[in-house]
């Protein structure tokens, strides 16, 4: 994968014009979007509440706009449903048989859902991938013992064995435990997605566990996802796209390292 690849904007907006907007401006910028809980209840929302045909039709067309753009990218950009499935396995094989169908080059499950729900995802998936989250990145080592009993490294470490027997074929955790998983040859078959991904230039906000996008790539993370650096972008950047590209260029100057070391001297 080169750079662009790596980059998954979170489309965290609530209204479907900032999804198209983003969308148009991005899409030759990164590699995928990922569409969470907020706007796919946003695109719900807007045909089921408008009070005539006429709004709910405009509505929908918006909709179908944004996923024409996403597969009219350079890369026919990449569809992550983060639409974190935890239930019980019928329910969640059901669900991954409706959200393989809806452009989802992956989507998501909590690994916590346990390794049975895990399995009846990954036969449902089709052509899809699916991505087990373990521990938010907002939560910190406190909060985890707090949740699950245990330090976010140990959970983590448990869930990826959980995810590894299941099938699934990658897994969500924060930037800081990526290098503990990249140790372990057995964890090589997941693709690590990382979100908490923050720029020197941009603040920590709400995650606690954050690195920046080189750190990551250098830790042996594959897919970055990325939205308030991106989406929110501080006025000594740019826009939008003028952040996604200075984050292009970091991953770039990362892997070159990576490739540098690689190679024989």
């Amino acid at each position: 994968m080169n750079a662009k690849d790596r980059i998954i904007v979170g489309l965290d907006v609530d209204t479907l014009y900032r999804a198209e907007f983003f969308v148009r401006l991005l899409k030759d910028e990164v590699g995928g979007f990922k569409i969470g809980n907020e706007l796919a209840l946003v695109m719900l929302k807007s045909v089921i509440k408008p009070l005539t045909d006429e709004m709910a039709i405009a509505n929908t067309l918006s909709v179908r706009r944004i996923f024409a753009n996403l597969k009219s990218g350079p890369y026919h950009q990449k569809v992550f449903w983060d639409v974190k499935f935890h239930d019980i396995s019928n329910t969640i094989g059901a669900s991954s048989l409706q959200v393989a169908d809806l452009d989802a080059g992956m989507f998501s499950i909590h690994a916590s859902a346990g390794k049975e729900a895990i399995e009846a995802a990954v036969r449902n998936k089709k052509a899809s991938k699916v991505f087990g989250v373990t521990v938010l990145t907002s939560i910190n080592d406190e909060k985890c013992v707090s949740i699950f009993g245990d330090l976010a490294n140990e959970k983590v470490l448990q869930f990826a064995e959980i995810l590894l027997d299941a099938g699934a074929d990658g897994i969500i955790c924060s930037p800081l435990e990526v290098a503990m998983l990249r140790g372990y040859s057995k964890f090589n078959r997941l693709k690590i997605a990382t979100p908490g991904i923050r720029p020197l230039w941009y603040e920590k906000n709400d995650q606690e566990r954050v690195m920046t996008p080189s750190e990551a790539i250098l830790a042996g993370a594959d897919l970055l996802i990325v939205s308030r650096p991106i989406l929110n972008s501080p006025k000594e950047i740019g826009n939008p796209a003028d952040a996604a590209r200075k984050i292009v260029e970091e991953v770039d100057a990362a892997l070159n390292l990576i490739k540098n070391k690689e190679s024989p001297a």
